[in-house]
């Protein structure tokens, strides 16, 4: 998705006044196309302001949903129509693919509409996608494959909401992401990897949306972390290890195990967790862009089923060695760019995991373990400004490492017992709430891998012939959509 503006709302409009102000706007320099003076109008950055905070209207309450959300057909339409036209006018612009691929996203439901529905796309814009789309892109003609391509461009549009949910921290577009993958995946083809990838997806959006052991710890749902971890189990069965998926959907289930564990409150499952974000490290390819963050809740969760462990069930040192060697990796791929709190996040858990086992019956080994994480708190104390809440933490770390990792530490078996609603500390940790099953992972952690996925045949980028040259003279008839 291309980088959004944030224009202002004007002083005291409501989000339905906007919506229809901003309608009035796209619709306006639509029906202006063709005329005397260009169509420089479409390219000015108030049109692509306009656009990009309509994409905030994408999805609108309903009453159909019960107090929920649902996809706003009219702005779905109108937005698709515009970037349409927007890439097509100047196909060599920087965002012409983005905008093009966008936009055939957004207009796929209606150009693939199901047999019993009615036909909403003007005629001379729906000739103009045929050409666009080329033979095997056409809407087909039995009904039974008019139903596998509806739900296909259902799931490509749920993609669509659960990136923009995730960039424009958006968290409605993201539960309406869920609701259409999971209505289209019962019709896709069980042929190929459709149905895979939008249960990947699915998965990922359940993992987003509503309270989750992040947003709201202790309140995740049960059913629906079950239902993430199912969903994203079957799609990784059926995902082959050369897929370009593989280690996005290996990583959403070592996420939603690593989610249900916190939830339960059972280690059992932490095991399999570490297991599937390993396979994700390992199998991870250039388009894989998390990988630091893949690498830090490999490193975190091994660090949690050390901490966990029961008597007589401590890890052995090539537990620790993965986890701090998976964790320097997510500290040495974390570039500048990128938010000091996340790499904050996985200094700490790293001056964790270096001292796991520290034994007391061997302290040169201890001494050596307390100094590397003196090393790592020293790092993360000069990234912590002054007044940050948790500099005081680390402060008190580095000055306790000295004795404190020199005492061999007998992990507790309390959290079995705790509240719900009450973060538990693990024995050795410095401070409440760290490595605890209340704080599982940050907010990125969350975030899908972007693995750019097998596109459809209907979400390439648009070719230069468009519907205004395949049909000369017409415009688009923005006001005959849904």
């Amino acid at each position: 998705m291309h980088e959004m503006t944030e224009p202002q709302q004007l002083p005291g409009e409501d989000r339905p006044a906007e919506r229809e102000r901003l309608l009035r706007a796209v619709r306006g320099r639509l029906d202006a196309l063709g005329g005397p003076t260009g169509n420089g109008h479409l390219h000015t950055a108030e049109a692509r302001q306009e656009t990009d905070r309509l994409l905030r209207h994408l999805v609108a309450p309903h009453p159909a949903t019960g107090g929920g959300h649902a996809l706003d057909a009219e702005v779905a339409y109108v937005l698709g129509v515009m970037y349409l036209f927007v890439a097509d006018d100047r196909p060599d612009a920087p965002t012409a693919a983005q905008d093009g691929q966008c936009a055939l996203l957004l207009l796929a439901p209606f150009y693939c509409h199901l047999p019993d529905q009615p036909d909403v796309l003007p005629p001379p814009l729906r000739a103009g996608l045929d050409q666009l789309l080329g033979a095997e892109g056409r809407r087909p003609d039995a009904p039974e494959e008019i139903v596998q391509e509806h739900a296909a461009s259902l799931a490509n549009l749920a993609m669509l909401l659960l990136e923009l949910g995730i960039t424009l921290a958006y968290p409605e577009a993201i539960r309406v992401a869920a609701d259409l993958a999971r209505e289209a995946l019962p019709h896709l083809s069980p042929d190929g990897h459709d149905r895979a990838l939008a249960g990947c997806n699915l998965g990922y959006a359940l993992l987003l949306s509503g309270p989750t052991p992040v947003s709201s710890p202790g309140q995740a749902d049960p059913e629906q972390l079950a239902e993430a971890v199912s969903v994203l189990r079957t799609a990784f069965a059926a995902t082959p290890r050369e897929h370009p998926n593989h280690a996005r959907c290996a990583n959403g289930l070592g996420l939603a195990l690593l989610a249900s564990a916190g939830q339960a409150e059972d280690r059992t499952q932490l095991a399999e967790a570490a297991a599937m974000l390993r396979i994700a490290t390992q199998t991870a390819t250039e388009v894989d862009q998390n990988l630091p963050q893949m690498y830090s809740d490999l490193g975190y969760t091994l660090t949690l089923c050390a901490r966990t462990a029961g008597e007589g069930e401590e890890p052995g040192p090539e537990v620790r060695e993965e986890a701090v060697d998976a964790l320097r990796r997510a500290v040495d791929l974390t570039t500048p760019a990128e938010d000091g709190e996340m790499l904050r996040t996985r200094l700490d858990r790293l001056a964790d995991a270096v001292v796991i086992g520290s034994p007391s019956d061997d302290r040169p080994r201890a001494a050596a373990q307390a100094e590397q994480a003196v090393d790592t708190l020293r790092r993360l104390l000069d990234l912590t400004p002054e007044g940050h809440p948790e500099r005081g933490t680390y402060c008190c770390g580095w000055r306790g490492t000295g004795w404190w990792h020199s005492i061999r530490r007998r992990p507790s078996t309390c959290w079995y017992r705790a509240s719900p609603r009450t973060p538990q500390t693990p024995a050795g940790s410095r401070s409440p709430g760290r490595c605890s099953w209340r704080r599982p992972c940050s907010r990125e952690s969350w975030t899908p891998a972007r693995t750019s996925p097998p596109s459809s045949r209907r979400t390439g980028r648009p070719s230069t012939t468009s519907c205004s040259r395949c049909c000369p003279g017409t415009r688009p008839a923005t006001r005959c959509g849904p």
